[in-house]
């Protein structure tokens, strides 16, 4: 006797949605993202992948669709199995941005020759679409120092005189960055301290002696 075993296959198509697009932050992509939609079922057998992006037409999937522009994005798919069985909507939501941070320094001036005492370093940086996340900040090319992104200032505290190097560079939330350097000199005042050491000493040696002699003539006249 033969037995006929028949198995109902009712369970839908389960679609995954990997996408590449240099990933930055809070689902934040910093150049056009690259879709892939990938179908399994248990019956071994995908008939189709249908999707849509930000409300649009629906499309039959093939291997791969890239999505452009700088703003919110949703993309919208399904899958259906051999035997018809149709795999609730799912969506994604991401966003891409592609522009860096505008950054500039607002105090001291690039070149710019500063008093002794400390030096504070400001900068302004906005990001209109992802948003200002982070700073980097390396002065005189020492170690570099991460500040948040309400940070828009670094104190120098008494730095010696001369030349100083500071170098930012600003991260948005999608990954963009945005690098700035300036030079400046703090006056050296211990130049002008030792120069007028020198002065007194010399007129020290100067008028010492001179005031030595009236002091002797003097002497004679009273002696006299």
């Amino acid at each position: 006797m033969t037995v006929y075993v028949y198995y109902q296959e009712d369970l839908p198509p389960v679609t995954t949605c990997p996408m590449i697009g240099g990933n930055g932050n809070d689902t934040w992509f910093n150049h056009d993202v690259t879709v892939f939609l990938d179908a399994t079922d248990d019956s071994g057998i995908v008939n189709e992948t249908r999707y849509r992006i930000d409300g649009g037409e629906w499309r039959l999937f093939s291997e791969y669709h890239v999505i452009s522009g700088d703003g919110n994005h949703t993309i919208e798919y399904y899958s259906i199995d051999g035997v018809g069985n149709i795999e609730d909507t799912k969506s994604r939501m991401f966003k891409i941005d592609t522009e860096a941070p505008s950054l500039a320094f607002v105090w001291p001036e690039d070149h710019a020759s500063v008093d002794t005492g400390d030096v504070t370093v400001s900068w302004i940086c906005e990001d209109s679409m992802s948003g200002v996340w982070h700073f980097e900040v390396i002065i005189d090319g020492g170690g570099s120092v991460g500040y948040s992104e309400w940070h828009r200032n670094v104190t120098l505290e008494h730095p010696r005189g001369g030349t100083h190097r500071v170098w930012i560079r600003a991260w948005d939330v999608a990954g963009n960055t945005a690098i700035a350097e300036i030079t400046f000199s703090v006056k050296d005042t211990s130049r002008i301290f030792v120069l007028a050491g020198v002065v007194a000493a010399l007129s020290a040696m100067i008028l010492i002696p001179f005031a030595l002699g009236r002091l002797a003539q003097r002497w004679k006249l009273d002696e006299q």
